[in-house]
């Protein structure tokens, strides 16, 4: 069993270059948001009969998609926020979709056409992190729904191994 099915859903998982930010969402004028860092934690997976699979975070990534990750070389729940941070890297495109039941919420996906889309929702009022961005789900998509309204242009990992 994954030591991270220990963890309290809400507690933030490690980069695997160290720390917990996994990268920044710049700011999105279309939207009306500020840059941002992007949390994973280690989440909640839900099923009720009747109703789509709902959660966020590790749990909801793993338990939702493990068919689809064991293809991309995910062997259990440990190795996602590896395959989560190969996702966030200069030049991924930030796609936000007006037609989504859920686009009030201002949610966005970043998409990396052969490895899929993350789906981030933004957060405000945190007591420690302030406004962030955290990662719900990840879907093998690999066309984009919505429009571009932006690109990451911060490779956060090398970015926090400068002096």
């Amino acid at each position: 069993m994954s030591v991270i099915f220990t963890f309290k859903p809400n507690r933030l998982i490690d980069h695997p270059t160290g720390g917990n930010i996994f990268g920044i969402i710049p700011e999105i004028q279309r939207l009306g948001l500020g840059q941002a860092n992007i949390y994973l934690r280690a989440g909640v997976h839900r099923m009720a009969v009747g109703q789509p699979p709902s959660g966020f975070g590790v749990r909801h990534i793993w338990e939702g998609k493990q068919q689809e990750l064991k293809k991309r070389g995910c062997s259990s729940a440990d190795d996602v926020p590896v395959f989560v941070s190969q996702l966030i890297v200069i030049g991924t495109e930030i796609y936000h979709d007006p037609a989504h039941p859920r686009a009030d919420m201002k949610r966005i996906t970043l998409l990396r056409t052969t490895d899929g889309t993350l789906l981030l929702e933004p957060r405000s009022g945190d007591r420690n992190l302030g406004f962030h961005y955290q990662v719900i789900t990840w879907t093998p998509r690999p066309h984009p729904k919505g429009i571009q309204v932006g690109q990451i242009d911060v490779d956060w990992a090398q970015q926090k191994r400068r002096p």
